[in-house]
């Protein structure tokens, strides 16, 4: 029988609930993105199944969800004032020009920043 590996979310635990979701959240960005290391860019762009899902469509949806969530649930701006898709297919496709990816790669660091200064307000 396998098991889990160990997270640092267990840490957390008994701590109150906004570390438990700043926890959590850091968590599955990490993993999301680690899934990423290692592959080509064409790897990243290929559909294995018959949708638009691929890993880079997945990384953009996520930020898409975070911006969603953390910009406009919090600050009542729009979609269009935050700069992102209007809908959630839309965050599949196309450039992902709202998707401020830091030089040199790395992974997502910009919307997820932005994203704890918006919890932070809460």
């Amino acid at each position: 029988m396998s098991s889990f590996p160990p997270t640092f979310a267990e840490g957390v635990i008994n701590q109150p609930a906004k570390a438990q979701f700043e926890a959590f959240l850091d968590e599955h960005r990490r993993v999301l993105n680690d899934c990423l290391d290692g592959l080509t860019e064409e790897q990243v762009r290929r559909s294995l199944v018959q949708s638009r899902t691929t890993l880079l469509g997945l990384v953009k949806h996520a930020t898409f969800v975070e911006k969603v969530w953390f910009d406009e649930a919090v600050t009542c701006r729009s979609r269009a004032e935050i700069g992102i898709p209007a809908t959630p297919d839309e965050s599949f496709i196309g450039v992902a020009a709202w998707i401020p990816l830091p030089s040199g790669g790395g992974g997502n660091a910009a919307p997820s920043l932005q994203a704890q200064a918006h919890i932070g307000k809460c």
